[in-house]
């Protein structure tokens, strides 16, 4: 799909996604390139199960739709806003209504459970590199949501203590 849309529209995928994705959407920490850019040095290392730096800090992945996004929790809570306020944020409306909509109700792009539990309904996406591990969870009927990122490959193992203590600090079921 890479491929195709970079045919098709004559642009490099990374500066299209950067142009038309990262910089309206306002996450000025993330990027698609494979060599990170100076501003984004301070990007953590990750680490194997045993905890060991990953030798490089990080793989580089090539196919930069799947795996090739770096970016940081308070980045990627952008996109929760983003898809909870439908397609809008910072007053300025990034994503057409129809298509947050859509990526939210219908599994395009993130998963969802069931949308007929209001108060309950949720969508979240997760992503595993070597040495990484991230999830985020979107609440758009509470206007809330949460990402957490680590930089291990048993960072996953952390998910329920992180959520289960913000669910009870904020009152989610």
């Amino acid at each position: 799909m890479m491929r195709l849309l970079e045919y098709l529209t004559g642009k490099d995928f990374r500066a299209r996604l950067k142009d038309c994705v990262l910089t309206p959407e306002g996450m000025v920490h993330s990027t698609f390139e494979m060599t990170l850019p100076a501003s984004l040095t301070r990007a953590a290392s990750g680490h194997t199960v045993a905890g060991v730096a990953i030798q490089g800090k990080r793989n580089r992945y090539p196919e930069a739709p799947a795996a090739g996004l770096y970016t940081t929790a308070s980045d990627l809570c952008r996109l929760i806003i983003l898809l909870n306020q439908r397609g809008a944020i910072d007053g300025h409306t990034v994503l057409d209504q129809i298509l947050a909509d859509t990526m939210v109700l219908q599994s395009t792009g993130v998963f969802t459970n069931n949308p007929t539990t209001v108060n309950n309904f949720k969508y979240w996406h997760n992503g595993i590199n070597y040495g990484f591990r991230c999830i985020f969870y979107g609440y758009p009927n509470r206007q809330a949501g949460i990402a957490v990122m680590t930089n291990s490959d048993t960072g996953d193992q952390l998910y329920p203590e992180i959520l289960n203590a913000t669910a009870a600090a904020y009152g989610w079921n």
